[in-house]
């Protein structure tokens, strides 16, 4: 009897300690039990190495190195997924949070609030949350700029949460929201979806044939010690931020005929003519990348 249950707590022991293996150690936060794993992704926006902030920065940027007196930078990030190094990428759902919308499965982040004086936007969002219905080591990490042509034409004014019109990331002359919105002095980012029709302005039917929507893969990521690191810097590159081409919005707001959005939209990864991925693929983008926290 001593022997049999000697055996049994053997077996049990080896089976506990296999179980454990199999689970392995995550860059994440496995739960084990419920087979799950928690995701936790922290973002930031920098100057090339130095970190952006709103109004303060004294780095110059772009081919004509000008000071970059940035206002505001926020982002849409949806359609999270993460993959381990060689298998298929799993759906996040995030979790409740102030800058995510769960059912829709949109996050906000921001770096730095609003610095226009009559705005009352001024949190920062850099963290998103979520969960993964399989534990795993993952190390790959896919998401889309921009909120999904589904809800793109949602009434911003009766929508509450992050894609409410209060949020300032709402683009009412095609009643679709800025998938990314860069307030920079005299110099403006404004990524949206365009060529949009439909009737009026409010119009909850209305399509775009430019999606402008972004999907970026970032591999080879320590989900607890790196960062994801938008860099302001390399995205305006070789663009003069200096300058603007006359009878035109000041910088780049999406438009196919804007000069100032060639650089931009190759830099972001995108083709300008058509809003989809240059040669079908968004990576080919170097502004957004991985880093130690």
């Amino acid at each position: 009897m001593k022997l049999s249950a000697i055996s049994h707590l053997s077996f049990a022991a080896l089976l506990a300690a296999g179980l454990s293996a199999c689970g392995g150690s995550s860059s994440s936060d496995s739960d084990t039990e419920q087979g799950t794993t928690d995701i936790n992704l922290s973002f930031a926006a920098q100057l090339n190495s130095a970190e952006l902030q709103c109004g303060l920065n004294s780095e110059t940027v772009g081919s004509a190195q000008t000071p970059a007196d940035i206002k505001y930078f926020g982002a849409y990030i949806s359609e999270l997924e993460v993959a381990t190094a060689t298998g298929e990428f799993q759906k996040v759902t995030l979790n409740s949070a102030e800058n995510s919308d769960v059912e829709r499965g949109i996050s906000l982040i921001t770096f730095c609030g609003n610095q226009d004086a009559v705005s009352e936007e001024t949190k920062v969002y850099n963290q998103i949350q979520g969960t993964v219905t399989e534990s795993a080591d993952y190390t790959r990490v896919r998401f889309t700029l921009g909120v999904p042509e589904q809800y793109n034409h949602l009434d911003a004014t009766q929508t509450e949460g992050i894609l409410a019109k209060s949020i300032f990331m709402h683009w009412n002359w095609t009643a679709g929201y800025k998938h990314i919105r860069m307030d920079v002095a005299g110099w403006n980012i404004h990524l949206g979806s365009t060529n949009c029709s439909g009737e009026g302005k409010e119009d909850p039917d209305s399509i775009c044939s430019n999606d402008n929507r972004p999907t970026y893969t970032l591999d080879n990521m320590d989900l607890s010690a790196d960062k994801i690191v938008f860099d302001y810097a390399t995205l305006v590159n070789n663009s003069d931020v200096s300058m603007n081409t006359e009878m035109t919005p000041p910088g780049c707001m999406s438009g196919g005929t804007d000069p100032e959005c060639g650089e931009i939209f190759k830099a972001l990864g995108l083709d300008l003519a058509t809003g989809q991925c240059l040669n079908n693929n968004c990576d080919t983008q170097e502004w957004v990348r991985v880093e130690k926290k």
